[in-house]
């Protein structure tokens, strides 16, 4: 194996590894995504889960850009270059989960939202009486309190949204990339087979050239031995004819 395809093998196995790991998280992911929406998680670990999902990721486009600067300078084994554009779509393949799974966590996130958070007023409400004078000062610290909870958990939620918006876009350019890569390889596949076609049927045409050149130099051997026998058959009959008059 030459040096240049076997640093091209190192990168294929690095990135096929670094796919593998990244199809675990999702898989891992997808499990704590139905726990949560079957009531049995926190929607804000929900949402942190899901950023580092899409933190862990971002390397994977810097994995495919290396090798397809590997296989550009160094290799030309077609074999290798049909495993990285594989791995290109392997890659594709586990965004395209990623951008189902961020729709997905909007969508419950959006849903959560609508339906409102528990009602504070509700559950601290002193019970329907007459307050003094005394007492209407603390229900207006609990009522600001309340209100100042009710802003906190908006904002919560507002910010929440902003790093889901913020994650799906991540993905989209990653997957964006990759598309840009897998097109790049599929030339570039292409471009060798066709080249292999193309020298194949050099090959073809040249064997058949050889083929035709040697039947012609047999040819040409063979009228050149009829020849030379023709001109010694004449030169015995001269001779002889030479011989006998000259006998007489």
């Amino acid at each position: 194996m030459k040096r240049e395809d076997s640093v091209v093998v190192a990168e294929l196995r690095a990135t096929e590894h670094r796919i593998s790991k990244i199809r675990s998280e999702i898989d891992q992911f997808e499990q704590v995504f139905k726990r949560v929406t079957s009531g049995f998680g926190d929607d804000k670990y929900l949402n942190d889960e899901y950023h580092n999902l899409i933190v862990s990721t971002r390397d994977l486009s810097s994995h495919l850009a290396g090798l397809q600067r590997t296989i550009d300078v160094g290799a030309q084994d077609p074999d290798l270059r049909a495993r990285a554009h594989n791995l290109n779509s392997q890659a594709m393949a586990q965004l395209r989960r990623l951008q189902n799974l961020g729709m997905r966590v909007q969508s419950h996130a959006r849903q959560v939202s609508s339906v409102g958070p528990p009602d504070f007023q509700d559950k601290h409400a002193s019970p329907l009486v007459d307050f003094t004078a005394s007492e209407k000062p603390q229900q207006l610290q609990r009522q600001d309190q309340i209100a100042s909870i009710q802003s906190e958990i908006d904002d919560q939620r507002a910010r929440e949204m902003e790093q889901l918006e913020s994650d799906i876009v991540q993905v989209n350019e990653l997957f964006t990339t990759l598309a840009t890569y897998v097109h790049e390889q599929g030339t570039l596949v292409d471009s060798i087979g066709d080249n292999i076609e193309v020298a194949y049927e050099k090959v073809e045409a040249g064997t058949r050239q050889l083929d035709t050149a040697t039947k012609h130099r047999k040819s040409i051997r063979r009228k050149k031995c009829i020849c030379i026998i023709v001109v010694v058959i004449i030169l015995i009959i001269i001779a002889t004819a030479l011989g006998v008059s000259l006998r007489s």
